[in-house]
């Protein structure tokens, strides 16, 4: 599992806005859709090839959704068909969305290290806080953090993936964010510019520095 794997898949989706409802055609577009109802394509992959409704309390999309965007970049990273994944999902056999199911697991745990059975830890991941606990991840320090390490604002507020770090600036990918506001249920994948500020950060849009998060921890990842 490469690093720049993930970072690759999660910019693709820079851009990406969220749909009213359940839209197939919206789900496999890159654009996304118009709606602020928290319907996603990556909630919608997770629920379809994590199961949660079978360990996790019911199907995710619909939800928030900044956790099953990273899980789901994560999962599907690697994959041969990703720009009509939906699709492909909808279509396949049953012999077939096992086999995708089983390959989003292998991805998370190569990356992440799955506590316990595998397919069950991945179904935790909607959560925030479940990173910390269903995996291996360990915190790390900003000097020794690297692209495609996890972050997580606040207190478990919000999670997003590092893509770029030095200079006492951080570069994210986030889903379910809005540029220039810490709004953790914005809508989009955005791309943000921080400033680390103490324990904190501090959001640069159009030249202004946008008051953030009073804190954030980094987790390191088991990718090279």
């Amino acid at each position: 599992m490469e690093r720049e794997t993930i970072l690759n898949e999660a910019r693709r989706w820079v851009g990406y806005t969220e749909s009213n409802y359940c839209d197939y055609l919206e789900y496999d577009s890159q654009q996304g859709g118009h709606g602020k109802n928290n319907y996603n394509r990556f909630s919608w992959i997770f629920d379809h090839l994590a199961a949660p409704k079978t360990y996790a309390g019911g199907n995710k999309d619909g939800y928030a959704w900044c956790a099953t965007f990273v899980a789901t970049t994560i999962g599907v990273c690697d994959f041969v068909e990703k720009n009509h994944l939906v699709h492909e999902i909808v279509s396949a056999p049953a012999a077939m969305r096992a086999e995708m199911r089983r390959c989003y697991c292998s991805n998370l745990d190569r990356a992440l290290g799955l506590k316990g059975t595998p397919l069950a830890s991945a179904s935790m991941l909607a959560g925030v806080s479940s990173f910390p606990r269903f995996t291996d991840i360990q915190p790390t320090t900003y000097d020794k953090a690297a692209p495609a390490d996890l972050i997580i604002f606040g207190d478990n507020a919000h999670i997003g993936f590092v893509e770029a770090i030095g200079e006492g600036k951080l570069v994210t990918i986030e889903g379910n964010t809005k540029c220039g506001s810490p709004t953790p249920n914005g809508g989009e994948v955005c791309r943000k510019l921080y400033v680390v500020n103490g324990a904190g950060l501090i959001e640069l849009r159009n030249g202004q520095r946008l008051k953030s998060w009073d804190k954030f921890l980094i987790f390191k990842i088991k990718a090279k």
